[in-house]
């Protein structure tokens, strides 16, 4: 009966021999033998394929901010990015949905309104580059953008 025992090299207990796994390093019980593949398959997606835990990715983040924070602002400095507003020149979602309700209400099909707004964004963006090219100033291309758009909601809600 003692010939049928063997010690797994993991965690040394004595296990009947049939129950034991030969791997490279040794033989194993089966609880060891699946640590080890679990070990083996991690090292393959860290270390080989470079997979990064979700959770590492933001402690990583979180020791950045840190070291970002620490870092002193120079007083009378200031950011010329605030001052510039953003400008809008494009359609948003909730616009596109407006004028879809307004196609619908002119009993127009989907097919043809899904058209007539993709049309209408074409000549949106056409504008707004013809405008570019002749110039004109941020405040000037949005006010325009405003007014054609203001002009679209009208015209389609005759």
């Amino acid at each position: 009966m003692d010939r049928k025992l063997g010690n797994c090299d993991g965690c040394k207990k004595e296990i009947k021999k049939k129950h034991l796994k030969k791997l490279n390093s040794g033989r194993f019980c089966d609880k060891c033998c699946s640590k080890k593949r679990l070990e083996h398959r991690e090292y393959l997606k860290r270390e080989i394929l470079h997979i990064r835990k979700r959770s590492d990715i933001l402690k990583e983040y979180e020791e950045r901010k840190k070291r970002e924070g620490l870092v002193p602002k120079i007083a009378g400095s200031k950011s010329r990015i605030k001052g510039k507003s953003k400008l809008f020149l494009y359609l948003t979602k909730l616009e596109k949905d407006f004028l879809w309700k307004k196609y619908i209400q002119m009993g127009m099909n989907p097919i043809n309104i899904y058209e007539r707004i993709k049309y209408d964004v074409n000549f949106l963006q056409e504008l707004v580059s013809k405008l570019r090219d002749e110039r004109k100033t941020d405040e000037e291309i949005n006010k325009t953008f405003k007014e054609e758009f203001a002009k679209l909601i009208m015209e389609n809600g005759q």
